[in-house]
């Protein structure tokens, strides 16, 4: 069976619609929440020592984890909701953030649900009916025991990606029986875009410092920036109105070190100081593509063991004793002269029992792609020079 989503070809004859977002304070606490998860990601990922470029959706991850919010009870509900937020005000903030979202020809925000059950064992109706409500989910009947079921859940999660991410599933195990996949795609021009015949091979130097070459964009234009000791931070608009995407490079830490340091507190105070400098800044920013597929499954489990343990109480999903078996994200991002697309899947599969004059990113350096409205991080990760 195959399941339309919202795919861009729907907004080709509509007029733009800009993204439109009235917060409230229980907004605020679960955009601060998508962000804080963001982070806890990251930390995740620097832990393990290899400095690579990523590139990741904490709005993808927090959106599986807020609708499952709606199907557990007990301590389960409890793990959740200490990241995520109250289960109430989450489907309220992700309700209005999707209606509010950017839809046009060549800018664009889709985000897009599904919920693949397999036919012999329902979902209640009650939790069905939420997620259609706050996260315009679709749910489907799909006969787990046929091959082509997999292909078909693909197919559907190509649609709504344009082909970016090929493959949400490999494969689904025996006892698995429930599939919630959420899809990210954003695809926006520069507000002021480079001109590729200013895009040359210059000089970046790697956190271990060795020296490569790689096309550097370059432009002269009056831009949101700021700096101290430590760092700079550039914020260049996309066309998609409130989106911007910032730039956060160190000045005297490596790469690896200033990340221990990056959290939550510090993103707000970078936002914060920015201060539209009305000169011709000097940017140089890398045109880059980096794709990264994480498992986040044992990180969830460490920050929510009762929810992603071995007897979590999915009650309200399901009357069948069900526990989440696999949690994984694949995303894509390129930054090119136009613009910027960046495309994210985040699949969970549950199993049944029974001030300077210039900005020059030649080093590495940290990026996120949020909305100046709320703040959430739609996009963030880093890049290496690989």
């Amino acid at each position: 069976m195959f399941v339309s989503c919202n795919s861009q070809e729907q907004y080709r004859e509509q007029e733009v619609k800009d993204f439109s977002l009235v917060m409230t304070a229980e907004d605020s606490v679960i955009s601060a929440n998508v962000n804080g998860l963001g982070f806890a990601i990251f930390k995740e990922i620097a832990s393990n020592g290899d400095l690579q470029s990523c590139v990741f959706s904490p709005l993808s991850a927090a959106s599986v984890l807020a609708m499952t919010t709606n199907g557990a009870s007990g301590l389960a509900l409890q793990d959740l909701e200490k990241i995520i937020g109250s289960s109430q005000c989450a489907n309220d903030f992700f309700r209005k953030y999707i209606q509010g979202l950017p839809q046009s020809k060549d800018n664009s925000v889709l985000l897009n649900n599904l919920i693949a059950v397999d036919q012999k064992y329902p979902l209640n109706d009650s939790f069905v009916n939420q997620l259609q409500d706050s996260y315009q989910a679709v749910a489907r009947n799909y006969d787990f025991s046929d091959i082509k079921t997999v292909s078909e859940i693909n197919d559907w999660m190509k649609e709504c990606t344009e082909g970016r991410i090929s493959e949400a599933i490999d494969k689904i195990d025996d006892q698995e029986r429930a599939i919630m996949i959420n899809t990210l795609r954003l695809k926006s021009r520069w507000s002021d875009p480079f001109s590729s015949q200013l895009t040359k091979d210059r000089r970046f130097v790697k956190d271990d410092g060795d020296t490569i070459m790689i096309p550097m964009m370059y432009q002269e234009m009056p831009v949101e920036m700021m700096e101290n000791d430590e760092y700079q931070a550039l914020a260049k608009e996309l066309e998609l109105n409130h989106f911007k995407m910032l730039f956060v490079l160190p000045k005297k830490l490596s790469l690896s070190a200033f990340s221990s340091m990056m959290d939550l507190k510090m993103f707000y105070e970078i936002l914060d100081s920015l201060q539209f400098i009305d000169d011709n800044i000097k940017i140089s920013i890398p045109k880059f593509s980096v794709s990264s597929e994480f498992n986040y499954f044992e990180s969830f489990k460490r920050l929510m063991p009762n929810a992603f343990g071995m007897n979590p109480d999915l009650s309200k999903m399901t009357r069948v004793p069900a526990r989440i078996d696999r949690v994984f994200q694949k995303s894509a991002l390129e930054v090119m002269e136009y613009g910027v697309e960046a495309t994210s899947v985040t699949t969970e599969i549950y199993l049944f029992k029974g001030m300077s004059p210039s900005f020059c990113a030649d080093h590495p350096f940290l990026y996120f792609i949020y909305d100046d409205i709320s703040r959430t991080i739609l996009f963030m990760g880093q890049f290496c020079g690989n």
